[in-house]
């Protein structure tokens, strides 16, 4: 990440103060009292975070804001233990931030903002294996394309994030025709064929997950070429079980980050039961003797998985799955992304209901 400019130090101070404050009159009146200066806070220093590229702070004042919200509307997926999560980590961050600014110790900095450092790539050849689809009604939804480089199989992510207006009726899947600011839709991705792009950054997190960063000058387009899907159609847990052990817990970690791409290539699938806590649809997945939560929400976002996932329960020969593990609460947790049907990628996360040209053509005209 690029070192911030003397000015874009002093001027994100008053906004972490202020945030701090705010979290702080929260915690000590209760939340009731979060006013709409409580909100005008979080918002103004979220678009702070996001103009200077923050990606941690502002992903976790945006889901300390969206949860905030849920309390005040009474929406029945409102988490307490999430909420307190979020405000707790907004707050460490918010401080941690301050203290090592006005101390100028640049290398906590670097921890804190967990922004990976970015490096120019000239080509990268990629396939999609799966697409993560986030709705946050009536303000956006957001895809992550799982992609693989064909030259050495290394794994990359590639997100776009698109305003949503309350009361907008078009499927989140419209927002894929809309064309990017390099001159390419992200659809792109769903076509099932090789992809090449240029002049691009390439960041690597903590973790070891590589993102994808597009500039200005980036090309993204249909390359030819047959893929092997079959290349991809397994998985090792033994690499996945030394990654947990080596990992070193902090006081930012969130349940998702430590993940795992995972392909199921024999497996027995039970139906699903609801967990009203979580929001979500549960489908417990027996792999090699060991179990598995594989999860959908309870809501627009997980209706298409969720379809595709209850006509495989029970089958004795269903198709690969891939998906993202995390662990969480003890539980082997997979979030379903793709079934390979005869070989081929069958992105489930992706609905396939029809986009009004209409109501598409609004959406550019206001963007």
């Amino acid at each position: 990440m690029k070192p911030l400019s003397h000015s874009e130090r002093k001027s994100l101070i008053p906004h972490l103060h202020r945030t701090a404050a705010a979290i702080e009159q929260i915690l000590e009146a209760g939340l009731t009292t979060a006013s709409d200066a409580t909100h005008q806070s979080f918002a103004v220093t979220f678009q702070e975070a996001a103009r200077l590229k923050l990606l941690r702070l502002g992903s976790t004042l945006r889901n300390t804001q969206e949860e905030i919200a849920r309390f005040v509307k009474d929406d029945p997926r409102f988490s307490q233990p999430r909420l307190m999560f979020f405000l707790n980590r907004s707050w460490l961050l918010c401080k941690g931030i301050e203290q090592s600014l006005d101390d100028g110790d640049d290398a906590r900095l670097e921890q804190l903002f967990g922004t990976p450092a970015a490096k120019k790539i000239d080509t990268l050849r990629v396939v999609c294996l799966g697409v993560i689809k986030k709705i946050a009604a009536g303000t956006f939804c957001s895809f992550e394309f799982r992609l693989r480089s064909l030259d050495d199989g290394e794994y990359w992510t590639w997100s776009t994030v698109f305003p949503l207006r309350p009361g907008l009726e078009i499927p989140p899947e419209g927002f894929l025709h809309i064309p990017q600011k390099q001159k390419f839709s992200a659809n792109l991705f769903l076509e099932r064929q090789p992809i090449e792009i240029t002049s691009a950054m390439a960041g690597e997190t903590p973790l070891g997950h590589r993102k994808l960063q597009l500039t200005n000058e980036s090309t993204v387009s249909a390359v030819e070429g047959s893929i092997d899907w079959t290349r991809y159609l397994h998985w090792k847990p033994a690499g996945a079980r030394q990654r947990i052990t080596q990992h070193e817990i902090s006081p930012f970690d969130v349940d998702v980050e430590l993940q795992e791409e995972v392909m199921f290539d024999d497996y027995m699938l039970r139906s699903a039961e609801l967990r009203e806590s979580d929001n979500q649809h549960v489908f417990p997945l027996n792999y090699l003797g060991t179990e598995f939560d594989v999860v959908v929400a309870d809501s627009v976002e997980g209706e298409s998985a969720k379809a595709a996932l209850e006509a495989q329960v029970e089958k004795d020969d269903p198709p690969p799955l891939y998906g993202v593990l995390h662990y969480a609460k003890a539980r082997l947790v997979v979030q379903p992304l793709t079934l390979f049907d005869d070989g081929q990628p069958n992105y489930i996360t992706i609905s396939e209901k029809a986009v009004d040209r209409k109501a598409l053509l609004s959406v550019l005209n206001f963007r």
